[in-house]
């Protein structure tokens, strides 16, 4: 149960911890101390703490998953087979297609060990690309380049083939490339180079599988790759040019989100540019594989963004146990409580874009506190505003904000 002490409690250890000390005597008895050691020892003590400090910071900027800015490699190595990549699938495990002969998925652990799984692409026209998972039946599904330009599933886990997709339809009147599954519906993902279109078409389940629901054009046409965000609504887009460019789209107009990305541009770069971009999936955390097809590697990319819901509840967990007395007054404890329930109501619309600003909004009402709280915020407990206000900023970073 939190209350008014908790609150306070927990703002006066956060004050502790980032405060400044005084100097003592202590270091300057150190100092002097070193001075009088031989020379050879000190150059000794000084070498083995820049080792040290080397390492220290070494370990501090390696991006952890956690810690990770979005672009950030978190993951890569050498791709054993195939000698040219593309296709990428993931499973909880990874799948890599080769561009030549022979037409076969390799599968991989997420550290590059292969596993032994290998299938056969027997229905290939000129070559395979690239990949998506179906969670619910377990099928990889994935493009096929020249003969029927269709689309082709099969068990991840015995390799048996589930079905297909092949016909006359606006999608293969050219080869594609990248593909990307849209769970809650059954509908694909599908686009390539070749035409710079992406389509959204029905799936398996649909007597008229195929058909296509709408399509729409990106800036950038060199589509490689596609991997799909559903709790975001977001379209991850690779592309082979010489930049690589990996774009947040939204998949309705293909607009880039400018909100998502590096620094806010809606895009991530490639980590190994110059035509080799290639296909493209996201794990369970949201962060994406893809491949060079030049330097033959694969790279797990930081995101930005989560592929699990971000949660108010926790929020609003914190707000309900407070004490009144948190809040200026009982009006503004309310209006609180109602704006956290709006922005609940918009991420649970996936609208994520006026639920960050919102957000933010919100935050300033709980970020006055320096000696005393200011005019305008809402909650006046010092501590209480601390504890919302961490909250608060962790929900709009997940949010990609």
């Amino acid at each position: 149960m939190l209350n008014a002490s908790h609150c306070r409690a927990e703002d006066t250890a956060k004050g502790v911890v980032g405060s400044r000390t005084p100097s003592t005597g202590a270091g300057n008895k150190r100092g002097n101390t070193e001075m009088n050691q031989p020379a050879n020892l000190r150059v000794r003590r000084r070498v083995m703490v820049l080792i040290v400090a080397a390492w220290i910071s070494a370990a501090v900027w390696t991006p952890g998953i956690a810690s990770a800015a979005p672009g950030d490699v978190l993951k890569s190595w050498v791709i054993s087979v195939p000698a040219t990549p593309f296709g990428v699938g993931y499973t909880g495990r990874l799948w890599i297609s080769n561009v030549v002969d022979p037409d076969m998925d390799y599968e991989f652990t997420i550290d590059g060990a292969p596993t032994g799984g290998q299938r056969a692409a027997a229905w290939v026209g000129s070559w395979i690309a690239d990949m998506t998972y179906l969670p619910g039946p377990k099928l990889l599904c994935q493009v096929n380049v020249g003969g029927d330009r269709g689309i082709y599933c099969w068990s991840s886990e015995t390799g048996a083939m589930a079905g297909s997709i092949v016909g006359a339809f606006p999608w293969t009147l050219k080869s594609q490339r990248g593909l990307a599954y849209r769970a809650a519906d059954d509908t694909f993902y599908i686009g390539g180079w070749t035409e710079g279109i992406i389509y959204r078409i029905k799936g398996l389940s649909y007597p008229d599988r195929g058909a296509v629901i709408s399509q729409c054009i990106p800036a950038d046409p060199n589509i490689s790759g596609l991997a799909y965000n559903a709790i975001f609504n977001v379209l991850w887009v690779a592309t082979n040019s010489e930049s690589d460019t990996v774009y947040a789209l939204d998949p309705s107009t293909c607009a880039i989100v400018p909100t998502l990305g590096l620094n806010g541009t809606g895009t991530l770069p490639h980590p190994d540019p110059g035509f080799n971009g290639a296909g493209l999936e996201m794990d369970e955390n949201g962060n994406l594989w893809t491949v060079s097809q030049g330097s033959a590697k694969a790279f797990l990319i930081a995101s930005g963004l989560s592929a699990s819901p971000p949660s108010v509840a926790s929020i609003k967990d914190v707000v309900d146990a407070m004490p009144d007395a948190a809040f200026r007054n009982l009006g503004l404890r309310r209006a609180f409580e109602a704006r956290l329930t709006n922005i609940l109501r918009s991420i649970d619309a996936g609208n994520t874009v006026p639920a960050v600003q919102m957000l933010r909004n919100l935050r300033m009402r709980t970020d006055g506190c320096g000696a005393a709280p200011d005019r305008d915020d809402w909650i006046v407990d010092c501590g209480c505003q601390s504890t919302v206000r961490s909250k608060m900023s962790d929900l709009i970073k997940k949010l990609g904000g």
